[in-house]
């Protein structure tokens, strides 16, 4: 109901927040995946990995391509190879 109302779903629930906050449209945004983005953000850290030789807990890994994905989501898309190398490189120590 709240998304078919462009509404939130807080202030649907509970009249809190703003109705059409700029939040909710950030959230609509990232609830929407990106497969290029995805592909390259999984591409990206599994290559830095291979080059440091290292390798993380899949779990640690998922979580590391999760948090990225969203970074460059938030960014309109931009991969950044600078950060991305150093969040790989900071997870893989």
């Amino acid at each position: 109901m709240a998304h078919e109302a462009g509404v939130s779903l807080e202030w649907l629930a509970t009249g809190n927040g703003s109705p059409s906050s700029h939040d909710h449209e950030a959230r609509r945004r990232q609830e929407s995946i990106d497969p290029d983005l995805l592909e390259k953000v999984i591409f990206g850290v599994k290559a830095k990995l291979h080059e440091l030789n290292r390798e993380l807990p899949p779990e640690a890994e998922a979580r590391v391509i999760r948090l990225l994905y969203q970074l460059f989501a938030e960014r309109d898309g931009q991969l950044d190879d600078r950060t991305l190398v150093d969040i790989v490189q900071l997870a893989a120590q």
